[in-house]
């Protein structure tokens, strides 16, 4: 459901089309976060393509006990300590079984920092992507003192941009061990059918703005939810469509912002994800929180100018009135850039067209896998 884990199934599918890939994951469902996820997980393994991908899971002597520890820990700061250590010796008990044969050890982080601590002492030349948030206040999440550790231990770290390359080295890491390497924009192989999107949303040619992601609150989905009638002021045809996971705290929101103008889809499929890019007008996600922001990619990929929140990893990524706009993350600036857009189509056009220029150059699944298959030889 989340871009780390479907850009991590990509690259590994990618990447087994030229070497032998194993896959281990921490949870296969979405119910718990996935730091406890863990407690919970039952030991199975599937194939996916060419690849066998394995569950981590407890050894049954312990699932009970770790259970309890799991669900302390969301009041307690000892119980979530204990746990942490208890979830590292066990992942690392659970990783032994598959991975005696592995020549690489590769984490991508997606919440159980535990994982990818147990990963590194198997051994093996250990690479990690943490796909870090630097906005976290000092000292806590990526640059805490576990985190910081790794850092250091690592055998590779690979970056999603140039600021977050100089920011892990800031945080300890070894500068010649840390490599740029980003995602690329996840699309199905069916052809966008834009007018087929609109006519089964009733969204006419009305011109609609696109928040595509989890409706988590660092997102920005609720900044541009309150943005809507200062926009509506000057294009007051303008539709909203919200599309991806909706988390109770959100479905609350929306329930406060009944107008037949926004549309609350869900989760799309891959198709209607491509056809829903096909047929919008803008993609605007101000959210606060990224590493990369592979959603900007995707809308440039059919030459939708985006919106995005004025932070250092996206000035890595987004040059503001280029290919894209920069702006706080504030209703006011939301609404302010929407309009714009809005009032200026010949010139957003021209900042989407620059944005599927650069993916183009910089951001495609062939160059990215062959780049990470050098830093696994660099490591080993």
């Amino acid at each position: 459901m989340g871009g780390a884990e479907l850009h991590s199934r990509r690259l590994a599918q990618e990447l087994a089309l030229q070497v032998p890939i194993e896959v281990a994951r921490c949870c296969d469902e979405e119910a718990r976060p996935t730091d406890l996820a863990f407690a919970y997980a039952e030991p199975r393994c599937v194939r996916d393509d060419d690849m066998l991908v394995h569950t981590i899971a407890p050894a049954n002597s312990w699932k009970g006990g770790i259970r309890l520890l799991a669900e302390a820990s969301k009041r307690s700061r000892i119980a979530r300590g204990v746990y942490g250590h208890l979830a590292r010796r066990l992942a690392r008990s659970s990783f032994q079984n598959i991975a005696d044969g592995a020549t690489v050890a590769h984490a991508i982080y997606n919440g159980f920092t535990p994982g990818a601590q147990a990963l590194q002492a198997l051994g093996k030349p250990f690479v990690w992507t943490p796909l870090a948030h630097t906005t976290k206040p000092t000292g806590t999440a990526w640059s805490s003192p576990q985190f910081r550790a790794l850092y250091r231990k690592a055998d590779a770290l690979i970056a999603m941009t140039d600021f977050e390359r100089e920011w892990l080295i800031g945080q300890g890491a070894s500068p010649s061990r840390v490599h740029v390497c980003p995602m690329a924009p996840l699309f199905a192989e069916d052809v966008p059918e834009p007018q087929r999107f609109r006519e089964n949303h009733a969204l006419g040619e009305d011109p609609f703005i696109l928040f595509l992601g989890r409706t988590a609150q660092y997102k920005g989905y609720g900044t541009v939810l309150e943005a809507t009638p200062r926009i509506w002021e000057q294009h007051p045809t303008a539709r909203f469509v919200f599309a991806g996971p909706v988390t109770s705290e959100a479905s609350a929101l929306f329930s406060q912002h009944q107008d037949p103008r926004i549309l609350v889809t869900g989760p799309l499929t891959d198709a209607d994800k491509k056809s829903a890019l096909a047929a919008c007008s803008l993609v605007c996600v101000p959210s606060t929180e990224e590493s990369l922001g592979v959603v900007y990619l995707e809308g440039w990929s059919f030459e939708k100018p985006v919106i995005a929140a004025d932070i250092p990893a996206l000035q890595s990524v987004i040059e503001s009135g280029k290919d894209g706009l920069l702006i706080e993350p504030s209703t006011l600036a939301v609404a302010n850039a929407v309009t714009e857009l809005l009032g200026r189509p010949s010139w957003a056009a021209e900042l989407g067209k620059n944005g599927a220029r650069k993916v183009e150059r910089q951001y495609n699944w062939a160059s990215i896998a062959d780049a990470h298959l050098k830093i696994y030889q660099s490591v080993i």
